[in-house]
Formats: structure tokens, C-alpha cells, sequence
């Protein structure tokens, strides 16, 4: 059929399609699937929905229904109906019964199976074309290292057209705790499908284990770390100094660095706060110690100022959240008990999604036709 028209034309039409439609034509002829999973039609694609605000972000809502044993997602048109795009099906089972969302990148979700370290998994996948991959074990084991904690951060490195996958562990000490000394770093390319150890370039700041968040912008990965270690504490016999931070790593060089906080979050607890992105500009959403029934947002206007961090938003929620990593700003997300509804609220119009709670979570995501796939 292709030998009716050119290659570009063709090519030009399959970009004005539907991701989803795309794929379908990805299976009529070897010539239609060659030309749609060649690289450049995959980065024009990209470079297209970036510039279409139609089809730029949908927002993706994971819940587990009480009635079901699966977790479930959906997509959402990133407007204020919050309006159902389409149901995904899922294609894996959970060990710990959901899985973590650890980012989004290009329309590549990360995920992370990981309520203990013996059963963690972690997996990339694109819902927009239905694949997906599963990655293999990293250098660091339980086996290999004993217990430890880990963070986990996803995200593009454009000078090797690779997405990678960074882990941080926590190793534990003779006193039983988890250190913040320099953790084992190892990193994942999915150009080669393998991790390697790159602990020589890490720095001793601790991520905070399990509630830890991670966002990927402008080619790091970012988390919100600190300086405090029990372990070390008690090895010194004296106070420990203790500071919270954000601690960066560059995809493309894999090296560690740190940026600074507004000066009131420094010595919040490292619970109460979340990094995030919102407005293409890195923020930071803190939950009030006292009740978690309220947040103020805060947004570094310059990247990389620090003295640019400005107090953007307070939000008074109505609710307590159990998980406070599940707050959305641009769509107002409240969590009620397990069995509750999620409510996403825009004036009088209050949308609602039954479940478990602990299962619900939200990010947002790009149409995209990248192959979690190896090289």
C-alpha cells in the first residue's frame, strides 16, 4: 500500500494519527511497523505531541479496587472535567499486591514492585502501544550486601538517547541501622538491559526509605535527602548535624550533586515533605507537621537559584492524607479512608473513585511511542 506515496508522506500522515491508532497501523505491513518504529519517527512523534497542547499530558490515576484482586489504571484528559480518555489494561501482577509508580519519562512509565527489597521488580512501560520490559536484578542484593533501604529515579539521558534507572541503597550498619554514608549507587541502561556500579560518585546524603518521591528535569533525577544519620549520631556520641536538601543526579555524566531548599524546609521533617514538578518549574509540596489536613507549595522560579524559591500556594485539604505523596496541585487530589473515595474537585463538580486508598496514586504522562524494548 506504501508503494502508492512516498515514505515522507507517508510518514507525515502516521504522525497526524492517534498514538494508539498508530500502533494498530503498526501491524499492517513490515513497511508500515519499519517506518513506525524507526527512531526518527519515534522523536519526530515526540516532538510533535510536545508542541500539540491536545495531546501533550494526559493524567494517569492508579487505584485498586477493594472488589478486585489487580490494581487498576485509567487515563485522564488534563483539563478541569478530569474526563476518562480510556481504561489501560494492565499486563502484570503485582507480588505486593500493587506496584509503585516511580516517574514518568516520554510516556515510559517506571515501576517498582517494592514493599520488601527480597521481592523488588521493576519494570518500564509504555501503555500508549502496550509494551513492556522487565529489567534484570540489580548489582545489589540481600544475598550480595545483607538488608538494605533503597530510592529509585527514572528519566532520559539525551546525550546517549538512553532511559535509565538509578539506585540508591542504604546499607545497614553494626548498629542496626540504615547509613547514610555514602549508599551503593547502580545504575540501569536500557540500551545495553544492564546496571552498573557507580558508588564512586555518590554523596552522603540519606533519601528517606519507602515515602520517598523522585522527579526527572532538566537531565537529573532529583529527591529530597538529608544530612541526619542515627547510625553516625550514636558512633560519634554526639549530635549529629542534620540539614534537608535536594539531592541531584545527572543521567548523562552520572554524577551526584546538591541544591538547596527555601531556608523553612531545612529542618522540616523529611516526612512532610515532596518533590514534584508543576509548571515546568521544580517544586516542593510540605505537609503541615501538626495536621496533615493542609500543604503549602513552593516553586524555584530560576532552576538551580536557590535564592528564587518562592512560597507559590497553601492548601487547605479535606480531608487527612494517609500517603502524603498523593497530592496532584493543578488538579486538587484528597484521599478519604480505605474505601473512600478520591475526589478531585474544580468548583461545585466533584468527580469520585472507589478503592483502597493506599493504592491510589497519580502522575502524569506523555503520549508517546517509545519501546521499553532493548537497543
Amino acid at each position: 500500500m506504501s508503494d502508492y506515496f512516498p515514505q515522507e508522506v507517508l510518514a507525515d500522515i502516521l504522525l497526524r494519527l492517534p498514538t494508539k491508532t498508530i500502533g494498530l497501523c503498526s501491524c499492517v505491513c513490515k513497511s508500515w511497523h519499519s517506518a513506525i518504529t524507526n527512531p526518527t519517527f519515534v522523536h519526530n512523534h515526540f516532538t510533535q505531541t510536545q508542541n500539540d497542547n491536545d495531546r501533550r499530558r494526559l493524567f494517569l490515576l492508579r487505584h485498586f479496587p477493594e472488589t478486585h484482586n489487580r490494581e487498576r489504571y485509567s487515563l485522564h484528559s488534563d483539563n478541569y472535567a478530569f474526563d476518562k480518555v480510556q481504561d489501560l489494561d494492565f499486563p502484570l501482577q503485582s507480588f505486593n499486591r500493587h506496584f509503585r509508580i516511580v516517574g514518568s519519562c516520554n510516556g515510559v512509565l517506571c515501576l517498582s514492585d517494592d514493599t520488601t527489597v527480597i521481592t523488588a521488580n521493576f519494570v518500564l512501560w509504555n501503555p500508549s502501544i502496550r509494551k513492556y520490559i522487565s529489567l534484570p536484578r540489580p548489582l545489589v542484593s540481600c544475598s550480595s550486601h545483607g538488608l538494605f533501604t533503597f530510592a529509585l529515579g527514572f528519566g532520559f539521558d539525551s546525550l546517549s538517547c538512553d532511559y535509565k534507572v538509578v539506585m540508591l541503597a542504604y546499607l545497614k550498619t553494626k548498629y542496626g541501622f540504615y547509613s547514610s554514608r555514602r549508599p551503593t549507587v547502580n545504575v540501569y541502561s536500557l540500551n545495553t538491559n544492564s546496571w552498573r556500579d557507580v558508588s564512586a560518585t555518590a554523596l552522603s546524603y540519606r533519601v528517606v526509605e519507602f515515602l520517598w518521591t523522585q522527579v526527572f528535569m532538566n537531565g537529573a533525577v532529583h529527591w529530597i535527602a538529608s544530612t541526619h544519620d542515627i547510625g553516625l549520631k550514636l558512633e560519634r556520641f554526639n549530635k549529629s548535624p542534620f540539614g534537608n536538601l535536594i539531592l541531584r543526579f545527572d543521567l548523562a555524566h552520572e554524577v551526584f550533586d546538591k541544591m538547596s531548599l527555601p531556608e523553612s524546609l531545612v529542618s522540616s521533617t523529611q516526612y512532610e515533605l515532596s518533590i514534584t514538578v508543576l509548571g515546568e518549574r521544580l517544586s516542593v509540596v510540605q505537609f503541615h507537621r501538626r495536621s496533615y489536613h493542609a500543604c503549602s507549595i513552593w516553586m524555584m522560579e530560576e532552576y538551580g537559584v536557590a535564592e528564587s524559591w518562592t512560597k507559590w500556594l497553601e492548601i487547605g485539604l479535606m480531608y487527612e492524607i494517609p500517603d502524603r505523596r498523593r497530592v496532584v496541585t493543578g488538579v486538587e487530589v484528597q484521599n478519604h479512608d480505605a474505601g473512600q473515595p478520591l475526589s478531585n474537585v474544580y468548583g461545585d463538580k466533584i468527580q469520585k473513585q472507589w478503592g483502597n486508598t493506599f493504592a491510589f496514586l497519580e502522575t502524569w504522562l506523555m503520549d508517546g511511542l517509545v519501546q521499553p524494548r532493548i537497543a
